[in-house]
């Protein structure tokens, strides 16, 4: 088994940076072959709900909203045959925030 960790740069660095991380990604992927890989971590995007079936990386339970950054992340995820897997879980409104403002007005999935 072979686990990659991901802390991608925020919105504020450049694509080429992001791209820069995926190239980062698919190097260490094809590295050592392994029966399983997982690619994990903050990938500081929003990949939104699935638009129509041929968006094969992800589920149905995704949440409100897409970014550029989700767009590329959904590019990378197909051209590698990956699957973004918490999108195809159910979750509870409370339990879809990966981060929430000292204040609670602020939420970020």
């Amino acid at each position: 088994m072979k686990i990659i960790q991901v802390y991608a740069p925020t919105s504020d660095h450049s694509d080429e940076e992001i791209e820069s991380l995926y190239e980062d990604i698919e190097t260490a992927n094809q590295e050592t072959k392994c029966h399983y890989t997982f690619i994990m971590g903050d990938f500081n995007a929003k990949v939104g709900k699935q638009m129509d079936d041929s968006e094969t990386a992800m589920g149905n339970f995704g949440s409100e909203g897409r970014n550029e950054r989700g767009q590329m992340l959904l590019d990378f995820l197909h051209h590698h045959n990956l699957h973004l897997m918490n999108t195809y879980f159910k979750k509870k409104p409370q339990r879809r925030w990966t981060w929430i403002s000292p204040d609670g007005r602020t939420k970020t999935r």
